[in-house]
C-alpha cells in the first residue's frame, strides 16, 4: 500500500485519499490544503463536504489528527447535528448558496439579475467554486491568497470581492466572527492589484450630430440600432434584446432582468427615437442582429479611434454635464443612464424631468 505523505501531497493540486478513506480526503489548490470530510445527509439525502481543518500553517492536521476529527464529525452526524448553529458546519459553498437564495427575494432591484439561476449567481458559483470546501468560520487570508494567485489581477479583485460580499453576510448571519479576510487593506500586501480601470473610448460630444446624420444616410438595422442606441443612452444588450411588448406609446420600459442593475428602467422616446422605428412588429425590434454588428459599424464610420457603443454613453453623460444647460442635467443623467443610485430618498426616477433632458438631447444629436 502507498504511503500517504502529507508533506508531499499539499504541494500537489488535487483531491488527495487516504488508503482507509471512510469519506476523509486531502484538498489542495494553491497556498490551501485542507482536510475535507464527505458525507451523505440522512435530512436530505445529498452529498456534503464539511472542512475539518487545515494540513498547512500552525494550526495544521497531521493524517491522525484529521482521522480522528473525521471520526468526531462522524459521531456529530449520528447525533442529528449536521448543520451547527455557530456556523463552524457550514462550508464556504454552503453558505454562498443561502447568501445567492437571499439576494434573489430581494427586492427593488437590489437582489441578482435573474434570479438564484442567474448570470451573476452563476458566475459567483463558478469563480468561487475553489473555496466552497473551506469551512466559513475558519477561512483566513492565506487561503484565499492562495486561489486567488493563480488568477489574473483583475480577475483576482473582482473574486476577492466577491468573497468578501459573501463573508460579510456570513458575518451578519451569524455564521462567523471577527474581521473579514477578504478586506482590501488585508489583502493587499499578498496579491498584485489590478491596472487603474480603462474608460470605454468615447466619441466627443460635439461629434455626435456628424454620426447620426452618416449613420441616418444608411438607413440599415445596424444604423438605426446604433441610432437608437445615441438617443436613449442605452445600453448594447439593452438595445440588441428590445421588443415591440417593451414599447407602450412614448415610453420604452426595459424589465429588471435585462438591466445590469436588475431594476426596471423607463426610458421616454422622442420623436426622433420612434422615427425609427417603422411599421410595427413582433419580437425583437431590430431583429436578430450579431452582438458585434454596431461595434463593427461605429468602427467603419472611425476607423483607428479604438471607439465602442458603450462609450457613446459617455458622449451623452459629458454633454449633459457641460452643453445641456440645463438645471441639474448631470443628476437626470445618472437616472438616464440608469446607474444605481444609492440615496434612500431616491424613490422617483425623475422620468418627467428626463423626458425634457432627452429631448434636448435629440434636439443636439440630430442637429
Amino acid at each position: 500500500m502507498a504511503k500517504f505523505d502529507v508533506t508531499k501531497l499539499i504541494r500537489k493540486d488535487g483531491r488527495h485519499v487516504p488508503p482507509d478513506g471512510r469519506g476523509l480526503s486531502l484538498y489542495v489548490r494553491g497556498n490551501s490544503a485542507l482536510w475535507v470530510r464527505q458525507f451523505r445527509d440522512p435530512k436530505d439525502h445529498k452529498i456534503k463536504s464539511r472542512s475539518l481543518g487545515s494540513a498547512k500553517g500552525p494550526h495544521a492536521l497531521n493524517l491522525t489528527q484529521a482521522r480522528a476529527a473525521c471520526e468526531d464529525n462522524r459521531g456529530e452526524l449520528r447525533n442529528g447535528n449536521t448543520d451547527r448553529k455557530d456556523g463552524t458546519g457550514k462550508t464556504f459553498g454552503e453558505v454562498l448558496e443561502l447568501y445567492i437564495a437571499d439576494k434573489a427575494t430581494r427586492p427593488n432591484g437590489h437582489g441578482w439579475r435573474g434570479g438564484a439561476d442567474g448570470e451573476e449567481a452563476t458566475a459567483y458559483r463558478r469563480t468561487l467554486r475553489e473555496l466552497e470546501a473551506v469551512a466559513v468560520s475558519t477561512i483566513d487570508t492565506p487561503t484565499i491568497a492562495g486561489v486567488l494567485k493563480l488568477m489574473k489581477p483583475a480577475t483576482a479583485e473582482k473574486t476577492r470581492v466577491r468573497v468578501k460580499a459573501v463573508l460579510d453576510w456570513a458575518k451578519s448571519m451569524g455564521l462567523r466572527t471577527g474581521d473579514n479576510p477578504a478586506a482590501k487593506e488585508v489583502m493587499k500586501p499578498l496579491l498584485t492589484l489590478p491596472p487603474d480601470p480603462v474608460h470605454h473610448p468615447a466619441l466627443p460630444a460635439a461629434d455626435v450630430p456628424v454620426l447620426m446624420k452618416e449613420l441616418l444616410a444608411l438607413d440599415t438595422p445596424a444604423a438605426r440600432a446604433l441610432q437608437w442606441t445615441i438617443l436613449t443612452a442605452a445600453r448594447t444588450d439593452e438595445t440588441l434584446g428590445a421588443t415591440w411588448s417593451e414599447i407602450k406609446g412614448d415610453t420604452w420600459t426595459i424589465p429588471g432582468a435585462r438591466m445590469k442593475e436588475g431594476k426596471e428602467h423607463r426610458v421616454p422616446l422622442t420623436p426622433a427615437a420612434l422615427a425609427l422605428l417603422g411599421e410595427r412588429g413582433e419580437g425583437l425590434v431590430f431583429g436578430a442582429m450579431g452582438g458585434q454588428a454596431m461595434l463593427l459599424l461605429l468602427k467603419s464610420k472611425r476607423p483607428g479611434m479604438g471607439m465602442t457603443v458603450h462609450g457613446l454613453r459617455s458622449s451623452f453623460r459629458d454633454w449633459a454635464t457641460d452643453k445641456s444647460g440645463i438645471t441639474g442635467a448631470e443628476g437626470l443623467a445618472e437616472y438616464a443612464l440608469a446607474h444605481r443610485i444609492d440615496d434612500a430618498y431616491a424613490r422617483s426616477d425623475m422620468f418627467d424631468r428626463r423626458r425634457a433632458l432627452m429631448q434636448a438631447w435629440a434636439n443636439f444629436a440630430t442637429g
